[in-house]
């Protein structure tokens, strides 16, 4: 699959999890953020990190990804969604601007990840 399709795949599955599975989603966040958060990450990502690492050097392969750090690679992939998501969860934003998420967002911040992420 071309990176930015997988990518947007990626996207639209992670927004349907964390849009239907709420309570889930803010229960994983602080279990990984806790003391038990690196056994937690142990047994969730397992096969998905061997998945996702052959996505990404697929796509650099053919051209379609600039390579990266692994963790700029996620924080620039990722970041910009989950950001969103928290400020949709919590229902605001900055200085208590109300917000929630909509597919305009999406698709403007999924542009500026692609340009950025592709060389």
């Amino acid at each position: 699959m071309p990176f930015a399709e997988g990518l947007r795949m990626q996207w639209d599955n992670r927004i349907a999890f964390s849009m239907h599975h709420r309570l889930e989603a803010a229960c994983y966040d602080v279990i990984r953020h806790s003391p038990h958060g690196e056994y937690v990450l142990e047994q969730s990502f397992g096969l998905f990190g061997e998945v996702m690492g052959r996505f990404c050097q697929n796509a650099i392969n053919k051209g379609q990804l600039i390579p990266l750090r692994l963790e700029v690679f996620w924080s620039i992939a990722y970041g910009p969604l989950y950001n969103m998501l928290r400020f949709d969860a919590e229902g605001k934003s900055f200085g208590n601007r109300p917000f929630k998420f909509n597919n305009d967002m999406k698709e403007e911040a999924f542009a500026i990840v692609i340009k950025a992420l592709t060389p």
